[in-house]
């Protein structure tokens, strides 16, 4: 339990028409302003909204590509050294 210092005394209550500190917290969402009417409205489109792109997939598409290219690199040496070798082998 969190101690109030405050708890044996009595709280102040707002009147009407005063406004609590509580309530502007809580109030919903402000409105956004009006059009002046010198704008048009914007109206949604039927096109296709352009969805954002993913992180995930795009890490996952990057590592798979860098973990080819290091795979192909890492080949072609092992590649190079076992030829070698067998050139050494057979004269």
């Amino acid at each position: 339990m969190v101690y109030d210092p405050r708890r044996s005394r009595p709280r102040r209550q707002p009147d009407v028409n005063e406004v609590s500190v509580v309530d502007t917290l809580l109030d919903g969402p402000i409105d956004p302003p009006r059009h002046n009417g010198h704008e048009p409205v914007p109206t949604p489109s039927s096109g296709v909204t352009p969805e954002p792109p993913s992180a995930w997939s795009e890490r996952l598409l990057y590592s798979v590509g860098m973990s080819t290219v290091l795979g192909a690199a890492v080949g072609l040496v092992v590649l190079r050294w076992l030829w070698k070798t067998l050139k050494r082998r057979n004269p």
